[in-house]
């Protein structure tokens, strides 16, 4: 998936660190990107908030000066 093994079994086998703490390391984070989940199918929470709480912009005013 694009990890490096050996950097990956460095990681997981050569400390203690917790499961929540291994979710977040580099391999994890290079190999499980966002483009990852979204050919997943999965639907991106931030891009549907974004979208819900768009800020318009109302449109310029122009003055007619004749």
């Amino acid at each position: 998936m694009g990890a490096w093994a050996t950097k990956a079994w460095q990681i997981v086998y050569g400390g203690r660190k917790s499961l929540w703490a291994l979710s977040h390391c580099s391999p994890v984070d290079h190999a499980l990107d966002k483009v990852y989940f979204a050919a997943q199918g999965l639907v991106s929470l931030e891009h549907q908030y974004r979208d819900m709480h768009r800020v318009v912009a109302p449109a310029q005013l122009s003055l007619a000066l004749e």
